[in-house]
């Protein structure tokens, strides 16, 4: 019941993701008082859709709804973005915009039609993982991220460049985690960096026993000692065909990139000895491979501060 005393209204017809167009500006609280957002092109329902039509319930959460460039579009639709849940309906660049938030009565929202944002079952579950990851994300300690800020920029540039080659084989890559082996308690960490890769693009071995590496791979890929580059080897993945070869550059891939993390020119001592050995390591894993209880004892790695 509302505080007049008056029954909440039915919104039986509203679901999580819904537009309501015709509302176009937002109330907040600033330093000086109430003050408002405008959203030019209407709102997005992000409650839970179980709370948008019960009747017990009697406010629901709305986002602006907004249009990104094409860069910008492309990077929150592959997850890349957390502070922007995509809105498949209504075109490509179009995302609610999670970083505004605002409570509204349901009396209110009950004066604006909705609109479809999400048709299928997969659109409604990746816009509800969007809006639960915008708030689940991990702080890493202090010491520990300026050891990940090198690897996030050299995704993120990665990701702006979609046409490159290394930005290409960054769409086989579902999530890059980071896995504390013995937890986060206490430092140093023993971490990894973990590619986990879309189902099928990583060949996956009998008892996680493959063939050695061949002898011509095993020669470009260390050559005088020398690792090669996270961008050598993307250039090398999207001819290689053999399984074997794809394997173990995936691997070297995954290697490259935790070579990155490194602490900062001039970091202090509990910066420099917050990871074991001095260094992450990596591995690449099939998402079909990937079981829970690891799952559980990694964190997203994220790049939505950097943009």
């Amino acid at each position: 019941m509302t505080d007049g005393d008056s029954a909440v209204p039915s919104l039986e017809e509203y679901q999580q993701g819904d537009m309501l167009v015709g509302l176009t500006e937002l109330c907040t609280l600033t330093r000086s008082g109430r003050g408002s957002v405008e959203a030019a092109n209407g709102v997005v329902l992000v409650s839970q859709t179980c709370d948008i039509v019960r009747e017990t319930r009697q406010y629901v959460q709305v986002s602006p709804l907004v249009e990104l460039d094409q860069d910008n579009a492309g990077l929150a639709r592959k997850g890349k973005r957390p502070r922007y849940a995509h809105v498949p309906q209504a075109g490509p660049v179009w995302f609610a915009d999670l970083d505004i938030i605002a409570t509204i009565d349901k009396s209110f929202a009950a004066d604006y039609p909705p609109t479809r944002g999400l048709a299928t079952d997969l659109e409604v579950r990746r816009f509800g993982a969007a809006v639960a990851r915008k708030f689940g994300r991990f702080a890493f300690p202090d010491d520990v991220s300026p050891w990940l800020a090198p690897l996030e920029k050299v995704i993120y540039e990665g990701s702006k460049r979609p046409n490159s080659a290394f930005g290409k084989i960054l769409d086989d890559i579902l999530e890059l985690r980071i896995e504390a082996v013995e937890g986060w308690s206490k430092p140093p960490y023993d971490l990894r960096l973990l590619l986990v890769m879309e189902p099928g693009v990583l060949p996956v071995y009998d008892d996680h026993e493959a063939p050695d590496v061949p002898d011509g791979l095993e020669s470009w890929l260390y050559t005088n000692s020398s690792a090669r580059t996270h961008k050598h080897i993307a250039d090398r993945l999207l001819t290689a065909n053999a399984p074997i070869e794809r394997y173990y550059l995936w691997d070297a891939l995954a290697n490259s990139l935790a070579v990155l993390c490194r602490p900062p020119d001039g970091a202090g001592l509990s910066m420099r000895s917050a990871v074991v050995g001095g260094a992450v390591l990596g591995e690449a894993v099939s998402a079909d491979d990937f079981t829970y209880a690891r799952y559980r004892k990694t964190e997203l790695l994220d790049v939505d501060h950097l943009c």
